[in-house]
């Protein structure tokens, strides 16, 4: 039993020191486990303390050799050199994850801290597993089961394991080789030749595209222009596209670099790590990034299709809104100027639910500072959009009222002008100043709107008019007559219907006259009634009368009184009446005129109940034939009466 110890133990340090032969050491281990077989009772026999009584070491010999068929070998791998294979478990640890987590440490430990930190190794039992200490905390772990495998104890194959450290340091190796060290430095010259040609060659070809740039300029580097508009001319373009080239340049010279550095440091067993740390740092993110889009994936179709869907729901509304503008659509209620609002709610609602729907696919949608400022932003436009909201519900509601549209002449207020613009917060209009004036939605709707062009349209025009107090000495009648005839001498003011007189007051000292006169054109409103009080001003004094507003203070006997001359018996002043053709008695005449006709039309309609009422009808026929009357006539004795 000694000698096959003793000569197995040899024949595996042997093969351990040659690290190339890594298929005979295999081989040689699977030829050991079958002699261990043969010899297992021999070994149950002994008593040693390497061998705890609580391993079952037949099924641990039979399961080596299984696992020596069945499993690759995980071997501990330092600066280039095969140290050790593990084989089996410890714990919940796995061969390859054991493997993995000593390499990671040796990995850590700086080129010229190796002999200092492999010196300073050593071993210490606890239960009866071998710890292996690096200035005094845990380095790795043999166990006896390790020891087993090998015919060995575990303080043996420690100490085996340090000593392996220690004699494949690559310290000692690289530093007596100095043929591989100027081969290695040779590498780095050729990897910075190569570095630096590519940079050259990357300026002269980004030099070039320069050139090309320059000369693309006012021929396929044109400005942009919007409506007229330019937003960018043809040197601001030239100057972007070379600022661009610019920055790709310099990206690439840094990915370069970035990939060249973990050549370099890749060459030099004490710089393998940093290399390994460089490389990380540039195709970490890269890769992160690319899985991250890989999972986003889903994502980004449902987003496409909620928008597709969307998308297509807003081009059909706007052809339907289209149609209805352009009089192709009719529908009941609906006018042709309320398409284009209509449409343009239906595409704000659209995209606030398309939001919705989006909104849980966004990267980042759950993250609670999303969440914070979301929050933040929507109490900051409900504290400070109240007046803007209130503008654009009565935007919307001054909409569908149609009070106005875009070209009429309204009054609001005190201003007088054309609507030059119709938003959903404000509306512009233009007075005859020429002066353009921002009127908020909401004040528009809280107060009364005149709509002349409207007015002027849906009836025979729009009235001007213009008040005057002429005094009781002056009879009434040749003030009419003087308006009248002020309106005549006016292209602008329509003769049908004509002009008519009202007298709005009957003051302490004189009466309240006004003109009313009808205007066509909507433009000629301001300089109608400024030509109407030229025309006053000229007829009153070819007539005789002064425009004023008499105040008398004294003290009457009684006997004299301010009104006109006594009008006579034989009504002197017959032929000085004026026809005043006021818009309500020239209704009301129509109307009893029209109520007569229904009146003798429902008799004659009426059938007779008897045949003496036959006869009565008959008779009242032929007398109402005779003393029928012209229409006029009686309208005329009314008047006189």
């Amino acid at each position: 039993v000694a000698f096959f110890m003793i000569s197995s133990f040899a024949g595996i340090k042997a093969n351990y020191a040659n690290v190339d032969s890594t298929i005979a050491i295999n081989v040689q281990l699977y030829e050991l486990t079958l002699q261990l077989k043969s010899i297992s009772n021999t070994l149950e026999s002994l008593k040693g303390t390497y061998i705890p009584d609580s391993i079952p070491v037949d099924s641990i010999k039979l399961n080596l050799t299984q696992k020596l068929v069945a499993e690759d070998t995980c071997w501990v791998v330092f600066q280039g050199d095969s140290l050790w294979p593990i084989y089996l478990s410890f714990g919940p640890d796995s061969p390859k994850f054991r493997t993995k987590t000593l390499i990671s440490k040796l990995n850590l430990i700086s080129f010229f801290k190796i002999s200092n930190t492999f010196d300073s190794l050593s071993v210490k039992t606890e239960n009866q597993e071998i710890q292996v200490l690096v200035r005094g905390e845990l380095f790795f772990n043999v166990t006896a089961n390790d020891a087993i495998i090998l015919n060995t104890t575990p303080e043996e194959l420690a100490n085996f394991y340090i000593a392996t450290l220690r004699g494949h340091s690559s310290t000692e190796a690289l530093l007596n080789n100095n043929r591989d060290i100027l081969w290695r430095i040779g590498k780095v010259f050729f990897v910075v030749f190569i570095l630096i040609s590519l940079v050259k060659f990357l300026n002269l070809g980004f030099r070039k595209t320069n050139r090309i740039i320059i000369s693309f300029k006012g021929n396929k580097l044109k400005g942009l222009n919007i409506k007229g508009f330019e937003i960018i001319n043809d040197a601001q373009v030239v100057k972007l596209s070379l600022f661009l080239a610019r920055i790709f340049r310099l990206f690439v010279v840094l990915f370069l670099i970035s990939m060249s550095l973990p050549i370099i440091f890749g060459l030099f067993p004490w710089t393998e790590s940093l290399a390994d740390t460089l490389i990380g740092y540039f195709l970490n993110p890269i890769q992160e990034y690319f899985w991250l889009f890989i999972h986003y994936i889903p994502n980004i179709i449902s987003i496409f299709i909620i928008s597709y869907i969307g998308h297509f729901i807003l081009k059909f509304t706007r052809y339907l809104a289209d149609e209805v503008e352009n009089g192709n659509l009719i529908i009941n209620g609906f006018y042709q100027d309320w398409a284009k609002p209509t449409f343009n709610l239906i595409r704000f609602g659209l995209y606030i639910i398309m939001l919705i729907f989006i909104f849980p696919f966004l990267p980042g949608s759950g993250s609670p500072i999303f969440k914070g400022v979301s929050v933040f932003v929507g109490i900051l436009i409900t504290m400070g959009s109240s007046s803007s909201v209130n503008n654009v519900v009565a935007g919307l509601v001054l909409t569908y009222m149609r009070p106005f549209k875009k070209g009429d002449r309204i009054k609001v207020d005190d201003i007088l002008g054309f609507v030059t613009e119709k938003t959903m917060l404000v509306t512009r209009l233009r007075t005859s100043k020429q002066e353009i004036i921002t009127i908020p939605n909401s004040k528009i709707l809280n107060t009364n709107i005149i709509n002349y062009s409207i007015s002027i349209q849906e009836n025979d025009g729009v009235v001007v008019h213009s008040t005057i107090t002429i005094g009781y000495d002056v009879p009434w009648r040749k003030v009419h007559k003087a308006l009248l005839k002020a309106t005549e001498g006016i292209e602008t003011i329509s003769q049908d219907p004509i002009p008519f007189v009202l007298q709005t007051s009957l003051d302490d000292y004189y009466v309240a006259y006004e003109i009313n006169a009808y205007v066509t054109n909507v433009k000629t409103i301001i300089g109608t009634q400024s030509k109407l009080h030229e025309n006053i001003q000229d007829v009153f004094r070819d007539e005789g009368i002064e425009i004023l507003s008499p105040h008398y203070r004294s003290y009457r006997s009684g006997e004299k009184i301010t009104i006109p001359k006594i009008v006579k018996e034989d009504f002197t002043y017959k032929a000085d009446q004026v026809d005043d053709h006021t818009p309500e008695l020239d209704q009301q005449k129509e109307d009893e005129a029209e109520h007569l006709k229904e009146t003798a039309k429902s008799k004659k309609e009426e059938p007779p109940k008897s045949f003496i009422d036959l006869i009565g009808k008959v008779t009242n026929e032929d007398s109402d034939k005779k003393n029928e009357k012209p229409i006029n006539q009686l309208d005329k004795n009314s008047d006189n009466t």
